[in-house]
């Protein structure tokens, strides 16, 4: 297998762990012991569902445009009276790898009980110059993963289990990954802290009064997330320096 592929294939592995890496972790998010709070994050959080409105995010990497971000939440009720939040995604984006830019595209859907844990979820990505295709479902009921890669020269392949078995799928080795690093990771995500309320953020060149989810992942890294006040994301910073702005936001 070319070196490009195995990048590949072994980004797609590592996506996917960390994707299934928050499951597991994410429910002690919202725990309050983990928080010095001004507003509960679960309250920011669910402003999304309880309005519904799309979020347009435009993705910049060291102030290039590299793609595109639209977030979708929906709420709806259960035959019970309770109701499920729903999530969908979309992406594009224009990556640079080695030589030349690589476009991946990517969509799904989260499924949402009241307190944000996770009852489904599907995500699809392709990059359609190699022509690969990978999946990802996962059902909390069965606490089961299905995880599809499609890859030229190569009959589709599959893998399924609980989601902490990812790490002992072979590829994770026989690409070269260090899977005590990936233990390391799990530690340190989970062991992150959310810090939720009010700040102010330019917009058209006004201040104006937004939540922000701060994600402390370690003393040096950081991610933010900006609300508006009906729940549309507005801005994003990454950890690791993407920023991803709404129309309208002062960068």
């Amino acid at each position: 297998m070319n070196h490009v592929m195995t990048r590949l294939i072994t980004g797609f592995i590592v996506l996917f762990w960390l994707v299934m890496n928050g499951l597991m972790v994410q429910t002690e998010f919202f725990k309050q012991p983990l928080f010095t709070l001004d507003l509960p994050p679960n309250y920011v959080i669910q402003t999304m569902f309880t309005h519904g409105q799309s979020s347009y995010l435009n993705v910049l990497q060291s102030g290039e445009s590299i793609g595109l971000l639209k977030l979708s939440p929906t709420r709806s009720r259960t035959p019970q009276g309770t109701y499920v939040n729903h999530l969908q995604f979309e992406t594009s984006l224009n990556l640079p790898f080695q030589t030349t830019k690589e476009r991946i595209q990517s969509n799904g859907f989260f499924e949402l009980k009241p307190d944000l844990s996770i009852l489904k979820l599907a995500i699809r990505t392709s990059l359609p110059k190699q022509k690969i295709e990978a999946t990802l479902a996962f059902n909390a009921a069965e606490n089961h993963f299905l995880m599809t890669l499609l890859t030229p020269g190569h009959a589709l392949r599959k893998w399924e289990g609980k989601p902490e078995e990812i790490l002992t799928i072979p590829e994770l080795r026989a690409y070269g990954l260090n899977v005590i690093s990936l233990n390391q990771l799990q530690t340190q995500l989970g062991t992150s802290h959310i810090h939720a309320t009010k700040t102010l953020l330019k917009m058209n060149g006004n201040a104006v009064e937004v939540f922000v989810l701060r994600i402390q992942h370690s003393a040096s890294l950081e991610s933010s997330i900006y609300f508006s006040q009906l729940g549309q994301v507005l801005k994003i910073e990454t950890a690791t320096g993407q920023r991803l702005l709404s129309e309208g936001v002062d960068e």
